[in-house]
């Protein structure tokens, strides 16, 4: 197996082997014995200044951390014949291990020790195409064409999304329907009738909802149906549609900071277990805001203390998901993960959807994105055509537009949609692409004006603007 690839393991298993580390006492017996040298870089007195690193590589060095060598020998038993796509989720995380300990002593080590290995620090590192030989499955034509998974399949997607919280399924929609969605979906962004969903960074961000109709309801049951016996055994039976929309990202957009959509509850509290999957309706490339994501992070990854997640969010190596068109990635809400910044001429198109156990009940965090006739949906009634009518009405955009511009007199563009949806006088925060309130109450709308959405679209703001060009890699994308 090549190095690159072999190095590339280490994400599937750097953060949550950490996480485990530092946030429970399963691994506190791992007895070690560390040469002289390799104290040197791991004191934490000599190279780490007073403050929450120091007191988090304290923790890890009283526990004197090396590697498993149980999960070593499990690693260097294998067959050498083997691809990373046959691999078992144990054995990307044995793999992984081995190189442990090389990168979090790189980690941890402090300026002066690089300096004498002339190295600098590692910071924001992703880990691309090797990575999805990993997380990722390749499905036959067969199980395409009859789009019904084998066995083996379904069994390799539950180990992966239980173990590392995320899969691939590469190339799984054809390129003509990607089209024709990315099409629709950037129409329904641009004449929008649902506000569109709370998320961070969200100027060249857009959610909005989508209706179960036409390709849209082609597209799902036809994934639906397949992934059908993974959410079974994942989620159980008469699994929830919770969220429907689409995400997409236009250039401009920044980074945003990695985080869980949901927050598992303490230790001794269950939480409700919901996926999200993303179908990418074009190739994605690497500066194209592809999703960033720590593999495992999704159990005790949540117990750590909030300075030692923000320190490994910018340490640790993590996986760069840039795919084929038509490729499914599905997360667990919980795993730590972000929306890249997209520095390239081009759009990155999705539809998503995301999908719970039966449980009324749901956990904080997630933007819910559906519309409000299909909160009670099924998968069951997805694939069965049981489906609600979605009818809104004409909304009044003249008369909006005109009491916003009485409310803020010679405003334009940006400032004239900020200043429209707050109260009067309110300071909005410059360069800070998160200024919008998530609360209702914080808002202070002109009379006929409803939708947040709407005026964004009616200031001509950001993407509306008449000389904003929404590019796809076969050629602009129609806004009307």
């Amino acid at each position: 197996m090549r190095a690159d690839v072999l190095l590339a393991a280490l994400c599937a298993s750097l953060a949550v082997n950490v996480a485990l580390l530092v946030s429970s006492d399963v691994f506190a017996d791992w007895a070690t014995r560390l040469s002289p040298a390799a104290w040197t870089f791991m004191t934490p007195e000599k190279f780490m200044p007073e403050g929450p690193g120091r007191k988090f590589l304290n923790k890890v060095v009283k526990r004197k951390l090396l590697l498993d060598e149980e999960a070593l020998a499990n690693a260097t038993a294998r067959k050498p014949d083997y691809d990373a796509a046959h691999l078992s989720a144990e054995d990307v995380r044995d793999i992984g291990s081995v190189f442990f300990y090389e990168r979090f002593a790189e980690l941890v080590a402090q300026d002066d020790a690089r300096e004498a290995l002339g190295e600098p620090m590692p910071m924001d590192r992703p880990v691309g195409k090797p990575a999805l030989d990993y997380i990722g499955v390749q499905l036959s034509d067969e199980e395409l064409a009859e789009e019904k998974l084998r066995p083996e399949t379904v069994e390799a997607l539950v180990e992966r999304i239980d173990a590392h919280g995320v899969f691939v399924l590469p190339s799984i929609i054809d390129p003509s329907l990607c089209r024709q969605l990315a099409e629709e979906t950037n129409k329904v962004i641009h004449n929008p009738d649902d506000n569109f969903g709370f998320i961070a960074k969200p100027s060249f961000r857009k959610d909005h909802p989508l209706k179960l109709k036409g390709n849209v309801r082609t597209v799902m049951k036809k994934v639906l149906r397949m992934l059908e016996p993974v959410l079974q055994r994942t989620l159980g039976n008469n699994v929830r549609l919770r969220e429907l929309s689409t995400l997409t990202t236009y250039p401009g957009a920044p980074s945003q900071d990695f985080h869980p959509d949901t927050i598992s509850r303490k230790p001794n509290v269950k939480s409700v277990k919901l996926f999200s999957s993303f179908i990418y309706l074009d190739d994605i490339g690497m500066d194209q805001a592809p999703l960033d994501v720590f593999p495992g992070t999704h159990g005790h990854a949540h117990h750590l203390k909030p300075s030692h997640q923000r320190w490994l969010d910018q340490r640790a190596p993590f996986l760069r998901v840039a795919v084929p068109q038509g490729s499914l990635v599905m997360y667990d809400s919980r795993v730590r993960h972000r929306g890249s910044a997209n520095n390239s001429p081009l759009v990155r198109p999705t539809v998503y959807f995301s999908v719970q156990e039966d449980v009324a009940d749901v956990d904080s965090g997630s933007t819910y994105s559906i519309y409000s006739d299909y909160e009670e949906l099924k998968v069951a009634d997805v694939l069965s055509g049981r489906l609600p009518e979605i009818d809104l009405g004409p909304f009044p955009d003249r008369v909006c537009l005109e009491n916003m511009k009485k409310k803020c007199p010679g405003k334009e563009h940006e400032e004239l949609f900020k200043c429209s949806i707050l109260p009067k006088g309110k300071p909005i925060r410059e360069g800070d692409d998160n200024w919008m309130p998530r609360r209702t109450e914080d808002y202070k709308f002109p009379h006929r004006c409803f939708l947040v959405s709407r005026m964004e679209m009616l200031a001509q703001a950001h993407i509306f603007r008449p000389d904003f060009v929404t590019l796809a890699s076969w050629g602009p994308l129609p806004n009307k």
